[in-house]
């Protein structure tokens, strides 16, 4: 079932840009004569819902729109992804990023992929050897993918970017479904959309600050 989620959130997601998602909120925002001024967008995705997402806050950035936060629970979308989705509207039009993911220790000792597959380790480390064209393919819900990946992005984005392991302070999930079940995680999520969580540092100067 984890890998159907995942395949049919890559097909959704390769054409968000065309009819779904995005598209698809735009226009009703636009039939409803809403203003991007009027309204304060937070995205939360969980697994593969980060590939949907993906597009999507990219679909919208493109068209005026800006998002709060987002936020991402062990996402399944591939850092190429990502870098062109996403990363490119941090501190712009996403003005600020948050994400939970597993320990390296939790991803190696995840029995999720286990009963069914006969697979030792998480969902993510299949998906980044299995699912993908160039195998092994960086996974931005690794966290070691997730931390090489952060060194290469501009200092001047790293105040809009934020990530949490887990089991750890702001999430107490230990395999890779748990994130939506952990009451810790939940609050971590709703700390983030009423503006209490603290931010990773202080912006740097002429950065637009988020509304609150």
């Amino acid at each position: 079932d984890n890998a159907d989620k995942i395949s049919g959130a890559r097909r959704a997601g390769m054409q968000a840009e065309d009819v779904p998602g995005g598209l698809l909120l735009y226009e009703s925002f636009a039939a409803e004569k809403v203003k991007p001024e009027q309204v304060r967008l937070h995205l939360i995705g969980h697994s593969a819902g980060a590939i949907v997402h993906s597009f999507l806050a990219d679909r919208l950035a493109r068209a005026g729109w800006g998002f709060q936060s987002i936020t991402f629970m062990a996402p399944a979308v591939n850092l190429d992804t990502f870098s062109r989705t996403i990363a490119p509207h941090l501190g712009k039009k996403v003005h600020r990023y948050v994400q939970l993911h597993l320990t390296e220790q939790a991803e190696e000792d995840d029995p999720t992929c286990k009963p069914i597959l006969y697979y030792q380790r998480s969902l993510l480390h299949l998906v980044a050897n299995s699912f993908e064209p160039d195998r092994p393919t960086r996974i931005l819900g690794l966290q070691r993918d997730f931390e090489r990946w952060k060194t290469t992005l501009p200092a001047s984005n790293h105040p809009f970017l934020q990530a949490f392991v887990s089991p750890g302070e702001q999430a107490q999930a230990t395999n890779h479904g748990g994130f939506d079940d952990d009451d810790r995680c939940l609050q971590t999520v709703l700390k983030v959309i009423a503006g209490t969580l603290p931010l990773a540092s202080a912006a740097p100067a002429g950065a637009r600050p988020a509304r609150r």
